[in-house]
């Protein structure tokens, strides 16, 4: 017998990007619940316009948000997104299949996504898998804020499907930069909080290999302008990370 399927996805101020990933979730699921974080644009009403219940809570960091969404599903099974997710066609299909009669319990997917209008599929971007399609019950979103994953349980059977996972991720340059910097500082922030410390030689290797990975190990340079972009942005993600996160160690000493 089919699973009741809880389509559950936590969001703020999405409404250029929630409704691609509402729509495509049709027919995969019977239910959607969204947790905002107070979204002050038209996020909300596109949700409630899609049939979703929308509940919203204070932001917790992304892994605890996560979680709490999916404490709030009304079914064991779950289609976890993020807002500016969607599934193609190919993978919507595979999914449906998939829950005729399951044969795990957490189904992990390629996740493909876009870089200032056009999908990438080098620079260690591609394929970047994920679980998503899972029993909540098998399973919790743990890792370090802001880069969650979902950890199936030891005693969950785990299958891959088909079909790619779209991720929109950013349309401009700057919005990139501005991500990164926002990410960097939370990455900071938790590593600081598990008693992490770095020094000044390891900030630079960290720093010349975020480079080195993207662009040259992983084939960015293949990419064009992209490419060149997504490793710089690596670089600098890194650099700042680990830059505030010896500030912090340093003022938690002096203070």
């Amino acid at each position: 017998m089919r699973p009741r399927v809880t389509a559950v996805i936590i969001a703020f101020n999405e409404e250029a990007k929630i409704g691609r990933c509402l729509d495509s979730v049709r027919g995969v699921v019977d239910e959607i619940f969204v947790l905002d974080s107070g979204s002050v644009d038209r996020t909300k009403e596109i949700c409630l316009s899609h049939g979703a219940r929308v509940l919203t809570e204070p932001f917790r960091g992304y892994i605890a948000q996560k979680n709490a969404a999916l404490d709030h599903a009304r079914t064991d099974w779950v289609l976890s997104l993020d807002a500016d997710e969607e599934l193609s066609p190919e993978l919507a299909a595979n999914m449906r299949a998939a829950l005729e009669s399951p044969a795990a319990d957490a189904f992990e997917v390629n996740r493909r996504s876009e870089y200032c209008g056009r999908f990438i599929r080098r620079s260690g971007w591609y394929p970047d898998r994920k679980f998503r399609l899972f029993r909540r019950s098998l399973g919790r979103w743990t890792g370090v804020d802001p880069h969650d994953r979902f950890a199936p349980s030891p005693t969950a059977r785990t299958a891959r499907l088909k079909g790619d996972l779209l991720h929109h991720y950013v349309a401009s340059e700057a919005e990139h930069e501005a991500k990164v910097r926002r990410f960097a500082a939370i990455a900071a922030r938790a590593m600081h909080e598990g008693g992490r410390d770095v020094g000044w030689p390891m900030i630079l290797l960290k720093t010349v290999n975020g480079f080195f990975r993207a662009y040259v190990w992983h084939l960015g340079c293949l990419e064009g302008r992209a490419g060149f972009s997504i490793a710089r942005f690596a670089a600098m993600e890194k650099f700042l990370k680990y830059r505030a996160l010896r500030r912090l160690v340093r003022e938690r000493r002096a203070g």
